[in-house]
């Protein structure tokens, strides 16, 4: 697994060296980073899941590694990991496959587990919560989180802690609740972090409009700072547009003591979808302060060529204004070709909105065929776009 680092915002990721993190402890197919990787806003703790790694005799039970230092002068490849396993793994539970999440301050930590057979309910999601940084998240027993019955698969389509730690958002897109795989997200809500999660009664939320197959909470729902914008993908939603040209839903809630269950969502499209685009495969993500949502658009055939790929963007100027009112951008890659998928691969935003970045896996570079690309958006006043993207 690859780190960049910088001392500041002036320098540039391009010119900073990548340090590469191993498990000392890993074999053939653990898959370290598979299922992703988070880091939290101190930048002190990172976690990352190997979903093929044994636990005692159990083969693929899963675990999750975590590095944490005490300041950010200390280089990550200078820390032990500690590792986390299900303390009731079994064969073939590939814990993290389905994604990890961390709170922003890096005190709790939630990981899928969605091969995990729970009864009624198949999957489960692993929570440990910490009242310091002083304790070790090694000393802490993991909560399991189980859906109500009839879900399926809970945290397939990933999990999502919100930075504040008072909402876990888990994605269910299998869940035949609005017609086969018609997708649900269930949602564990909390005023106070001296709730426990497991004492909190989870709520389901559907597409209003969800229907057979659009796998509604396909990739993990995103969330705001403070836990007042949520935005989940349904990749093959139907549109005017076309099958499968996909759309995401946006929840807005005046505080934390109103449900995301009380609240009409938005749905939102790309104004020059077509068939089989598919918005949302490749995940969403929302800024701190609610502000900016990015999405991609893996299939979108653009001038690059088919199913280049392409990430949608909605940006408001304040909370009071709807997503609907605004008129979304495009972004492409400026050496994009047919079939890279840009897009296909979450997108990522900085807290502060400012920074983007997307993936675009199937990228055929100077590396070789299908090596896959990174794009970053960091400065581009240049090439027209307003604020936030554009940073002098």
């Amino acid at each position: 697994m690859g780190l960049w680092e910088r001392a500041d915002t002036f320098t540039s990721f391009s010119n900073a060296t990548p340090i590469k993190l191993i498990d000392p402890d890993g074999s053939a197919s653990d898959w370290l980073g598979y299922g992703g990787l988070a880091l939290s806003a101190t930048r002190l703790v990172l976690a990352v899941a190997s979903h093929g790694d044994d636990f005692g005799s159990s083969s693929n039970t899963g675990s999750v590694s975590v590095w944490e230092r005490a300041n950010t002068s200390t280089s990550f490849s200078d820390v032990a990991p500690i590792k986390l396993f299900d303390p009731d793994a079994g064969v073939g539970d590939y814990i993290g496959l389905g994604g990890l999440s961390l709170s922003a301050d890096g005190l709790a930590l939630a990981v899928s587990s969605y091969k995990d057979v729970t009864g009624v309910s198949s999957g489960s999601i692993l929570v440990w919560e910490r009242t310091n940084i002083t304790i070790s998240f090694s000393d802490i027993i993991p909560i399991k989180l189980v859906g109500p019955d009839g879900s399926a698969e809970i945290g397939w389509g990933g999990v999502t802690l919100a930075p504040n730690s008072l909402v876990l958002a888990v994605g269910s897109p299998l869940d035949d609740a609005a017609g086969a795989k018609s997708g649900s997200v269930l949602l564990w809500e909390r005023s106070s972090t001296s709730t426990p999660f497991f004492d909190v009664t989870p709520i389901r939320l559907l597409d209003p409009d969800g229907r057979e197959d659009d796998q509604f909470g396909y990739v993990a729902p995103s969330l705001s700072a403070d836990s007042l914008v949520l935005a989940i993908v349904a990749p093959f939603d139907d549109t005017a547009r076309g099958n499968n040209t996909g759309s995401v839903l946006v929840w807005e809630r005046n505080n934390t003591f109103i449900s995301f269950a009380d609240v009409l969502p938005i749905k939102l499209f790309d104004p020059d979808g077509s068939a089989s685009d598919s918005l949302g495969w490749g995940g969403a993500s929302i800024s701190a302060n609610g502000l900016v949502l990015a999405v991609g658009s893996s299939q979108d055939d653009t001038a690059k060529g088919s199913a280049s790929g392409s990430i949608i963007v909605w940006e408001r100027s304040n909370t009071s204004t709807s997503f609907t009112n605004d008129v979304s951008i495009k972004l492409l890659d400026p050496d994009g070709n047919a079939w890279d998928m840009l897009g296909g691969g979450a997108p990522s935003l900085s807290s502060n909105g400012m920074v983007l970045a997307a993936a675009s896996y199937v990228d055929n570079t100077s590396a070789g065929s299908n090596s896959g690309s990174i794009l970053v958006w960091e400065s581009i006043c240049l090439s027209g776009y307003k604020y936030p993207f554009c940073i002098d």
